[in-house]
């Protein structure tokens, strides 16, 4: 587990410019629930902008999340910038394992080599360890019938791009 704190085991990354004042609570961090909106947020990211995610479509297969879980090793805050990390640790006939990670960043000018959707603003990592890392699995189902079906090979192409290995 210890690896999943490092931001070299993530193979994709997606940047939030800050924050919302919103996402903090009472004791002045980042609400747990929170936490989990930006790992939905990555993972939905990958999936509509590299994977062909259609989400209004009847007819795809839709990914439903069966598990989430995530563990805390610091805290966040308004207003900090963060960078989502992504990995696939497995990949299934119709499940999909991700592996997500909040790191704090700083902005910077220029670009710092971390793929991203939109190229607007530069980020780096603040520190060299995760403030949460994570879980999500996903089992893809049939829209109507909601029964298990294979993942598309068109989405598993581009999961198969930031799968890694177990250890």
């Amino acid at each position: 587990m210890a690896r999943r704190l490092e931001p070299d085991y993530y193979q994709y990354f997606v940047p939030f410019s800050m924050t919302k004042w919103s996402d903090n609570d009472n004791y002045q961090h980042m609400n747990n629930a929170k936490y989990l909106e930006y790992f939905d947020s990555i993972v939905n990211e990958f999936l509509i902008n590299h994977c062909s995610l259609d989400p209004t479509s009847q007819t795809e297969p839709i990914g439903l999340v069966v598990s989430v879980y995530l563990t805390y090793a610091s805290s966040l805050s308004f207003p900090s910038p963060l960078l989502a990390g992504l990995a696939i640790s497995k990949l299934g006939r119709s499940s999909v394992t991700y592996h997500v990670a909040l790191f704090e960043a700083e902005k910077v000018a220029g670009d710092i080599g971390f793929k991203n959707a939109n190229g607007s603003f530069s980020l780096k990592l603040k520190t060299g360890k995760a403030a949460c890392y994570g879980e999500f699995i996903h089992v893809y189902v049939d829209p109507k019938s909601r029964k298990a079906v294979q993942i598309p090979d068109k989405m598993r192409k581009a999961m198969n791009d930031v799968t890694v290995s177990r250890s």
